[in-house]
């Protein structure tokens, strides 16, 4: 049985799972596998300005053509892989409109790729990982 309901921020629908339209608060790549646990590997977030700005990055990697627009190449995550034994990609979603409500988790590459910080998404969060419905284009 699934139960539905609707509210201002989201659509909430079955267990442990979540619907949110909002904005891409921020995105992330953390690397596994160094004695240190897991490293933040580049970070941006949507700043006061309502613009991506760069909160952590690994400079020596040189990922990105553009760090606050971060899209990872196959040559990219090769690099990454490289360097760590797993990489985790991640975006947060914060709802504009009435209270503010956020799901955010890791995501697969496609979807990492397909958003950037600012841009408006539907994405559903089915226990800790998060997945994009829908895109800006």
């Amino acid at each position: 049985m699934t139960v539905t309901g609707v509210g201002t921020a989201g659509l909430v629908y079955g267990a442990n799972r979540s619907l949110l339209r909002g904005v891409v608060y921020e995105k992330w790549i953390r690397g596994y596998g160094g004695a240190d646990g897991p490293e933040v590997v580049h970070a941006v977030v949507r700043d006061s300005l309502e613009t991506p700005y760069v909160v952590e990055s690994s400079d020596d990697l040189e990922l990105f053509e553009t760090d606050h627009l971060p899209v990872v190449s196959d040559d990219a995550h090769a690099r990454l892989l490289e360097r760590f034994e797993s990489v985790e990609y991640g975006i947060d979603v914060c709802s504009d409109d009435g209270p503010r409500d956020c799901r955010g988790g890791p995501i697969d590459r496609d979807g990492f790729n397909a958003v950037q910080v600012a841009d408006e998404a539907t994405v559903a969060q089915v226990r800790d990982r998060v997945r994009l419905l829908d895109t800006p284009g």
